[in-house]
């Protein structure tokens, strides 16, 4: 199983003042067709029902590659991936000559690497325009931006507290008058899938454990005097998932040795650069003389344009992209940096 470019689902509640106040909510790995599919399934699925009802649904076109750092801060910041620099959850910096991983807390708040052209946020925007911001867990919210944090957040980065919890807080934010914009993260149906597959029962577990907790906030919205009727609601995904059977492996080191490369590294896109031993141009020409297949591999200045990533030093001379429906197996999970170490 692997992230997929796709249409996801975004939803948004309008309401009627002109003081109103956004709420932002992105459900990791949220299928833009799980709403149907949990329907089919006999499961719960009211709460994303009333919201549609209530506003409208709208296709959200991904950006490249679809995976979780890139993909929410590029929402975070309006950027490509060219543009605000996360290539991937893990990625090699070369001017820094450090990789940066999402696993990592110093990495995530370290502005080395979420400063990348001078990257502002939708929250800090919002700040700099004279309000407030409040932010739970959103990938790349860890780290300061023109000296600048948001307002409110919740800490380190922990997968242990309950969409009710956050709904909890991010409702005691909003609750004050000061703060007039959220955004949260919440790691289901993706942890899940993962674990699971995503096709799985236990994924349409997930899906209406969601739910409710998509109806505890609307519930919780609706309660408060303050807020019914004056919170701007959008519930989105960050990308998609598909199954893959278990003989659909692509092995990247019949193409080219642990040793003899360094890059970014993920089970449908790979990005390389060779060791000292030899030129980009030699390790290209060794990996399509292989002629692997259900994949394509590409020098970084022949991606297709839509992809948006080869405009940047942070992008690896050579690209590997599987095909929907298979993964990259690299033998190992550990990969080498140029001096050799294994990170």
């Amino acid at each position: 199983m692997h992230p997929v470019s796709c249409s996801l689902l975004l939803q948004l509640l309008f309401c009627q003042s002109h003081a109103n106040k956004v709420l932002l909510i992105s459900l990791d790995g949220f299928r833009w067709d799980y709403i149907e599919v949990a329907r089919n399934a006999g499961r719960n699925v009211s709460a994303f029902e009333a919201i549609a009802v209530s506003g409208f649904r709208a296709e959200v076109k991904n950006v490249f590659p679809t995976i979780t750092f890139p993909t929410h801060f590029a929402i975070a910041t309006g950027r490509y991936v060219e543009n605000h620099g996360l290539y991937n959850n893990k990625f090699w910096e070369p001017r820094l000559e450090r990789y940066f991983s999402y696993s990592r807390p110093a990495d995530s708040m370290d502005p080395d690497f979420l400063n990348y052209n001078q990257n502002e946020p939708i929250w800090i925007t919002n700040q700099r325009h004279g309000k407030r911001s409040c932010i739970f867990y959103w990938p790349g919210s860890q780290s300061i931006y023109a000296n600048k944090y948001p307002f409110a957040t919740f800490g380190l980065y922990s997968d242990v507290p309950t969409l009710e919890f956050r709904v909890d807080r991010v409702m005691d934010w909003l609750s004050l008058d000061d703060f007039n914009f959220c955004m949260f993260y919440f790691n289901e149906p993706d942890s899940t899938a993962h674990r699971y597959g995503p096709d799985s029962e236990e994924v349409l577990d997930a899906i209406e454990r969601v739910n409710k907790g998509i109806a505890y906030l609307l519930k919780r919205i609706k309660a408060s005097p303050k807020l019914s009727g004056k919170v701007n609601l959008i519930v989105t995904g960050d990308h998609g998932m598909a199954q893959i059977p278990p003989e659909n492996r692509i092995n990247l080191h019949e193409a080219v040795t642990v040793d003899e490369y360094f890059g970014n590294v993920s089970p449908v896109l790979v990005g390389l650069w060779p060791n000292a031993t030899q030129s980009v141009q030699e390790m290209y020409n060794a990996i399509v003389s292989k002629k692997l297949n259900n994949c394509s591999v590409w020098l970084k200045e022949d991606l297709p344009e839509r992809f948006h990533v080869k405009r940047s030093y942070r992008a690896p001379p050579i690209f590997i992209l599987a095909d929907n429906g298979f993964l990259i197996n690299r033998e190992i999970d550990q990969y080498n940096t140029p001096k050799g170490k294994s990170v």
